[in-house]
């Protein structure tokens, strides 16, 4: 396969490093140079449930090049990562919160960020 592989076993989600994997009886057996990685769907910061992947989008968006702020590009791609259910829940608004504080961003993109989350469907 030319992509990576996702797998989903109940409610654990991990993705495959590399491309070759066979699937015997639920488990997974992989060569010796081959490793998986584990995806939590939550994350937990100072005693408060987040939304593992929006934090992801937001520590992929101020690592390697650039000055360490979030721009607008990169807001938007975390707002995707937030509205990936089609609307806003109280864990992705945790999320927000936090990340909102903890990151430095740009401030057209800070402005468009809150926004477009204030524009979203919230559910509890």
């Amino acid at each position: 396969f030319p992509f990576p592989i996702i797998l989903v076993a109940g409610a654990s989600i991990f993705t495959m490093a590399t491309t070759t994997a066979v699937v015997l009886r639920g488990t997974i057996r992989l060569n010796a140079m081959h490793r998986i990685r584990w995806l939590s769907y939550y994350e937990v910061k100072n005693g408060i449930k987040m939304d593992a992947a929006v934090l992801r989008a937001a520590e992929k968006a101020v690592e390697g090049k650039g000055d360490g702020r979030i721009s607008q590009a990169d807001a938007d791609n975390i707002l995707e990562a937030v509205l990936d259910g089609g609307c806003v829940t109280a864990i992705e608004r945790a999320t927000c919160a936090h990340i909102l504080d903890e990151f430095t961003w740009t401030e057209k993109a800070k402005s468009v960020f809150i926004r477009k989350l204030l524009l979203a469907r919230h559910v509890e």
